[in-house]
Order: structure tokens, then C-alpha cells, then sequence
């Protein structure tokens, strides 16, 4: 009889025990399941518990705390990035402007000089040349226009898109 008991109070025990972990445990089980389904990618989205004790709350405010600075990151690193690409375009562009096509244009001068000193045959070569040295100008200017608009820097994203656009 003595047994019985002994069997019967260390069932009860276990299942009363079973049923206390499983209400316990529930929560951190569903705070996994909703953690798992997060995506990072589709911000806005924060995890909310039916009943939340303690610790498992904590978890859950340290999470969505985690979130929202993932999201703040992806947002602002996205902008310094941009903002970093478009430094660099304008600081190309500048480059080319000022280095590539001032020579190109001094390379010109040179030849306009040299074709109004020049015999019939080398004055042809000396066109030629100037010819070439204007089209690599004007390819190097719109090469510069092409990274960074002039009507970016004076009117603004809007006009710069539509002066593109047309």
C-alpha cells in the first residue's frame, strides 16, 4: 500500500511539475518560434508575447531593442554609403574637369599653335590631332557630367532626374 502511494505521489509530482515546466517553457518555445520568424529584411515587425513573465520579458525587450538597432544600422549605413558613392563621383568628376581636361585643352592650344606654324602636309597631321584632342575633351566633359550633373549640385535630386529624363 505503502508503494502505491509512493508511485501514485511521485506520479502526480512529476505531472503537476510537467504541467508548471510546460507553462514556464511555453513562452520561451513561442519566443523562439516568433524569433525564427523575424526578418530582418521587412522591418517594422516586433515580437509580442500573450503573457510574458520576468526574464522571458526581458528577452523579448532585448530582442526587439536588438531590432530596432539593426534597422537604425541598415538605414543609416545605407545613407553614409550612398553619401560616400556620391563624395566620390563629385571628387572624379572634379578630377577629370580640372587634371584630364585641362590638359586636353592645353594639348589643343599646343596644336593650334603649331598648325598655324606648319607646312601644308604637317598641317593636315597637326587637324587631325586637334580633332582627336577635341573629341577626347568632350568625351572626358561628358563623362564628367555623367558621374555627378551639374543640375544635381545647382537644382537638387528632382531636377537633376528630370533634366536626365529629357
Amino acid at each position: 500500500a505503502e508503494a502505491a502511494v509512493l508511485a501514485v505521489g511521485t506520479v502526480l509530482m512529476i505531472s503537476v511539475n510537467l504541467v508548471l515546466m510546460r507553462r514556464v517553457f511555453g513562452p520561451l518555445e513561442q519566443l523562439t518560434g516568433l524569433m525564427r520568424r523575424v526578418d530582418p529584411l521587412a522591418p517594422g515587425r516586433r515580437i509580442e508575447l500573450e503573457r510574458m513573465d520576468g526574464e522571458v520579458a526581458e528577452l523579448c525587450h532585448a530582442f526587439n531593442s536588438m531590432l530596432d538597432r539593426l534597422e537604425y544600422e541598415r538605414r543609416h549605413s545605407g545613407a553614409r554609403a550612398l553619401a560616400a558613392q556620391e563624395n566620390e563621383r563629385r571628387r572624379l568628376a572634379r578630377e577629370l574637369h580640372d587634371e584630364v581636361g585641362q590638359t586636353l585643352t592645353g594639348v589643343v592650344l599646343q596644336l593650334e599653335a603649331l598648325q598655324r606654324m606648319a607646312p601644308n602636309a604637317l598641317h593636315e597631321a597637326i587637324v587631325d590631332a586637334q580633332e582627336t584632342a577635341r573629341a577626347g575633351v568632350e568625351d572626358m566633359r561628358e563623362l564628367a557630367r555623367g558621374l555627378r550633373p551639374q543640375a544635381l549640385d545647382e537644382f537638387g535630386l528632382r531636377s537633376a532626374l528630370v533634366s536626365l529624363a529629357t
